[in-house]
């Protein structure tokens, strides 16, 4: 009945035009993307009555359901935007940039300084292309800020894993986490490194000093665009030259430290010898081709070391691994004048069984306990939860579980992901509903009575919501229609049996589906009046609602 007075008030000439003053409803959404496809949930808000919802993808598509998913056609970011209008009048809508493929690139990243129970943070982030539009830091104590460069006083002393969560004007988000030691003191820390060069190839070894505790990463770059998080890396140049060389090191005390050097590498001809390969790979064999300087006859041995304990003297071998895995791939090269060259390279084979699962381990009143499913032998590194409130919890760990507590802060349905990558580089993401309810409000039940008069039937909810309201009534109706809203008419086109299913959700959360079989045969008044809604379409105006006659008379 909502659902008919309110179009008789449009089509008195009444209409809600988008952004009015009414100011009882909020449209709010969340989403997540899956490949082309964007998973939207309704988190909108209204205090005058049932919710009619229009979305536009920004491709031209439109859909008119609470929580759509829409697949697009081809990549690009997208204006997604929701308005909403009540039963009551009000008004309102959203949009938000979604991005579609790989194109659009984001990093976060920040720097701090501590002074007492002080910190204060400055933001790194990058973004390509776009800029940071909005941030969410938190600080590890259960506070957040939406600021660039924000201060935050912390009450205790100890080590907090401070997170920054950036969202770009091109739709691309990225989080970034880092333990920041509060009061006491800080170990000091220099960051060294030393290297050896070998024609274009460069070993580097950490040389770094700490007074207290250990390196928690390591952030190398080259010089020439490449990059390493290893301890001691090494790296082969594309050509000879001279490259500035910087280590940025963060240590489980809170020290952060720097330290740049130049380093010269040659190419052939620069040196007495030369020697560096490359490679093809088709699945888990790879094709190894050497490169040297003098050529092919003046080498006198070459000898490969795969990284798996397997082993080749071929010039060119082909090597087939057991699994995915990273692998120190190290050619030694002898040449007949004495020189002698070894170049290693670390390539990773990506894959494997990294498949991940999720539920949920216990339940008090809105707080949810949830447990990631992987196998014994994966070697997970990170943990990424998205509890589909529009909260994110980052774990770094290494051959443990991850189950984190999660607090809503209001019930409903949630999408929730895990995201786990391990140290091979595989990557895989679960996701999962689930429904959150209030404390004392998960006894609903649906249900219905009807009364039949030839194929028109008229249905009531007879439902009970456990003290809390109905917010929704769903209902099928057994022949491929559906409606909303308590007490629908609904008249079918041929005499037989349907089974009717109405599932109702309460401002608690509470869900409850009801189906009981009806018959329906020819006949009954010798006329009846109906009409059905063919089309809605939100205009500057207004809805415009489209309805078709379907009254019959004998």
């Amino acid at each position: 009945m909502k659902h008919f007075l309110f179009f008789i008030l449009l089509l008195s000439g009444i209409s809600f035009a988008a952004n009015a003053t009414i100011a009882d409803c909020k449209s709010d959404f969340n989403f997540d993307v899956d490949g082309y496809t964007v998973i939207l949930t309704d988190d909108s808000e209204s205090e005058t009555g049932e919710i009619f919802y229009y979305w536009t993808f920004g491709d031209g598509s439109t859909s008119t359901e609470p929580s759509p998913e829409h697949t697009y056609a081809e990549p690009g970011v997208y204006e997604v935007c929701l308005t909403i209008e009540t039963a009551g009048g009000c008004s309102d809508d959203r949009c938000e940039l979604v991005a579609i493929g790989d194109e659009i690139t984001c990093t976060a990243g920040f720097e701090f300084l501590t002074d007492g129970l002080s910190a204060f943070f400055e933001d790194g982030s990058t973004a390509a292309p776009g800029d940071v539009v909005e941030y969410l830091w938190n600080f590890g104590d259960g506070s957040t800020s939406g600021d660039a460069n924000p201060e935050h006083v912390y009450d205790v002393e100890g080590t907090y894993e401070v997170c920054l969560t950036i969202w770009t004007s091109e739709g691309c988000t990225d989080e970034i986490c880092y333990p920041v030691v509060i009061g006491g003191a800080i170990g000091e820390c220099e960051a060294d490194f030393n290297f050896i060069t070998d024609g274009l190839a460069v070993g580097f070894t950490d040389a770094s000093i700490l007074d207290a505790g250990e390196v928690l990463e390591y952030n190398w770059s080259f010089g020439d665009g490449s990059t390493s998080s290893d301890a001691s890396p090494e790296h082969v140049y594309a050509e000879a030259g001279t490259y500035n060389v910087c280590l940025i090191i963060v240590t489980s005390e809170g020290c952060i430290a720097d330290f740049c050097q130049t380093v010269t590498v040659e190419g052939p001809g620069g040196g007495d010898c030369f020697a560096n390969f490359d490679y093809e790979m088709d699945g888990l064999t790879f094709f190894f081709n050497s490169n040297t300087d003098p050529g092919p006859g003046d080498v006198e041995s070459y000898q490969w070391f795969f990284g798996d304990g397997a082993t080749s003297d071929a010039e060119n071998p082909n090597h087939t691994y057991d699994g995915a895995g990273t692998y120190n791939v190290c050619l030694v090269v002898t040449f007949a004048s004495g020189c002698v060259v070894e170049v290693c390279n670390e390539i990773i084979i990506e894959g494997g069984d990294c498949m991940v699962t999720a539920e949920v381990i216990a339940t008090e009143g809105l707080n949810k306990h949830f447990i990631a499913n992987v196998s014994p032998d994966v070697d997970v590194v990170t943990y990424t939860w998205i509890f589909g409130d529009g909260e994110t919890f980052t774990e770094t760990t290494a051959g443990t579980a991850s189950d984190p507590w999660h607090t809503y802060d209001e019930p409903g349905v949630y999408t929730v992901c895990v995201i786990i990558e391990t140290g091979a580089g595989c990557v895989d993401e679960y996701c999962f509903e689930i429904n959150v309810v209030a404390p004392g409000g998960d006894d609903c039940d649906a249900d219905f009575e009807w009364d039949e008069d030839g194929l028109m039937v008229h249905f009531f909810e007879t439902a009970d919501g456990d003290g809390y309201d109905i917010i929704s009534y769903a209902w099928d109706f057994g022949d491929g229609t559906e409606a909303d809203g308590p007490n629908p008419m609904h008249t079918y086109t041929e005499a037989g049996d349907y089974e009717v299913c109405l599932t109702i959700t309460t401002a608690a959360g509470c869900t409850s589906t009801y189906c009981n079989g009806i018959s329906v045969e020819e006949g009954g008044s010798p006329c009846a009046a109906g009409f059905v809604i063919t089309g809605t379409e939100l205009t500057p105006d207004g809805w415009l609602v489209v309805f078709e006659n379907t009254s019959t008379s004998d």
